[in-house]
């Protein structure tokens, strides 16, 4: 018969500190570096790819794209200064960076263009499903804002987990010294 409570002679991870790191939280902390590159530019250029942009997508080049540029070199500073030893990100982060990549990945499948053409107009999934104007702008609309509350969520985590590993490593035993 064995519980589920940890034995004395088990070490229970810290917080901050999970047992064991997936190869899908390693993939996350090494392409936070492609990401400041990849992610901007297809927030920018990603519709052309399918054939579809006009004003808006010059618009997001010129004010989306540098804003997510920023983000993202922020992203990498706080994640490189939390898990650079570990060389994978937190449990909870590598979730939120997964919804934070399909939903920038969506939103602009979804993102109604203005232009000068029925082509330049039409979202991805209108031009490729044939949804109507309302239902893409609803899914623009809803991945945009989720998108902006989990990248926020994302920076919060990252620097409540930073904080949470400090405070551990300023109390451990051994870094006793410092308080003195």
């Amino acid at each position: 018969m064995t519980s589920n409570t940890p034995q004395p002679t088990q070490a229970v991870p810290k917080l901050g500190q999970p047992a064991s790191t997936s190869r899908f939280q390693k993939f996350h902390f090494w392409f936070l570096i492609p990401a400041i590159i990849i992610v901007p530019v297809w927030v920018g250029l990603g519709r052309t790819l399918f054939e579809v942009g006009g004003w808006g997508e010059f618009l997001t080049i010129i004010f989306y794209a540098p804003v997510l540029f920023v983000y993202h070199i922020v992203l990498l500073t706080l994640t490189l200064v939390k898990d650079w030893r570990r060389r994978a990100v937190h449990l909870s982060t590598m979730w939120l960076l997964t919804a934070y990549y399909v939903l920038a990945f969506i939103n602009q499948l979804a993102f109604i263009d203005g232009g000068d053409t029925l082509e330049s107009v039409n979202s991805v999934l209108t031009k490729w499903f044939g949804l109507s104007e309302n239902v893409s702008t609803f899914i623009f609309e809803a991945s945009f804002y989720s998108g902006i509350i989990i990248a926020i969520a994302t920076v919060v985590n990252i620097i409540i987990l930073l904080a949470s590993q400090r405070k551990q490593a300023y109390e451990s035993p051994g870094t006793q010294s410092r308080a003195a």
